[in-house]
C-alpha cells in the first residue's frame, strides 16, 4: 500500500510484519499447490414470516483432506467466525453428514490463533441456522437492528445464561467496545460513521435496548457454542 518507512527502516518494519506472519504462513503450507473445491448451495428458506426466500451462491475453499479453510493475516475478529459459520452452515445445508466416514473440519487461522468447527451438522440443523440467519437479514432490511460490530460479538462471547455474574461482565465488555478508548486512539463502535448515521435521531442507550442481547446471541450463539479457539 505504499505506507512503508524509506530505506533501512522500511525493511526493518517490513522484516517484522513478514515474521509475524510465519506461523500462519506454515499453518497454510499444505494449502499450497491444491485446487480448492467448491459446493453449489440451492435452497429455499420457506419459514420466513415474510415469505420464501430462494438462497443461492456456492461455498469454496473446501481443501481435500483439510477441510473447509478461511484465514485472515491479522487478529481474528467477531465478523471472521460469523463467516466461518456461514460457509459452514453453506457446506452442511449441501452435504449430508451420514454419508461422510470422516467429516474434516472447518478452520478459520489467524496471525494469533486460529478457530475451528470440528462438528459436523446434520443437514436440516445446517438450513434451519442458514434460514434463521437470512431471516435476520431480511429484518435489516426493513429496519436497523440493534447489532454492532465489536459490542454485540463481546456480549455473545462473555454471556452465561446461568451466571448473574458473567451477564454483568459480558455488558461490561461490549461497553467498552461500544465506547472504544480515547485514551489509546481505539475507536469504539459509537465512532463508527455508519452507526452514527443510523442512530443520528435515536435518544437513549442502544446497548440498553431490549433486542440487544437478543439479537447478538440469536447471532453469535450458536457459533460459539459449536466451535472452538484453536
Amino acid at each position: 500500500a505504499g505506507l512503508l518507512p524509506h530505506g533501512a527502516f522500511g525493511a526493518l518494519a517490513l522484516d517484522q510484519q513478514q515474521q509475524s506472519l510465519v506461523g500462519l504462513q506454515e499453518h497454510l503450507a499444505p494449502c499450497v499447490g491444491q485446487t480448492a473445491a467448491r459446493l453449489d448451495l440451492d435452497l429455499t428458506c420457506a419459514d420466513d414470516p415474510a415469505g420464501p426466500w430462494r438462497l443461492t451462491g456456492q461455498v469454496g475453499g473446501l481443501y481435500p483432506g483439510l477441510g473447509l479453510m478461511r484465514w485472515r493475516a491479522g487478529k481474528l475478529r467477531g465478523e471472521d467466525r460469523l463467516r466461518l459459520w456461514l460457509a459452514h452452515l453453506g457446506r452442511w445445508a449441501v452435504a449430508d453428514a451420514n454419508l461422510v466416514s470422516e467429516p474434516e473440519p472447518s478452520w478459520l487461522l489467524g496471525q494469533e490463533k486460529g478457530f475451528v468447527l470440528a462438528a459436523p451438522l446434520p443437514q436440516t440443523e445446517a438450513r434451519a441456522r442458514l434460514c434463521e440467519l437470512v431471516t435476520l437479514y431480511r429484518q435489516g432490511m426493513q429496519r436497523p437492528l440493534p447489532i454492532f460490530r465489536e459490542s454485540s460479538f463481546a456480549l455473545a462471547e462473555r454471556w452465561d445464561d446461568d451466571d448473574e455474574a458473567a451477564q454483568g461482565r459480558a455488558y461490561s465488555a461490549a461497553r467498552t467496545a461500544w465506547d472504544g478508548n480515547s485514551f489509546n486512539d481505539i475507536p469504539g463502535d459509537r465512532d463508527d460513521p455508519y452507526v452514527q448515521l443510523v442512530l443520528r435521531d435515536v435518544t437513549g442507550d442502544p446497548l440498553a435496548h431490549p433486542d440487544f442481547a437478543r439479537l447478538a446471541l440469536a447471532l453469535y450463539g450458536p457459533l460459539l457454542a459449536t466451535g472452538a479457539d484453536a
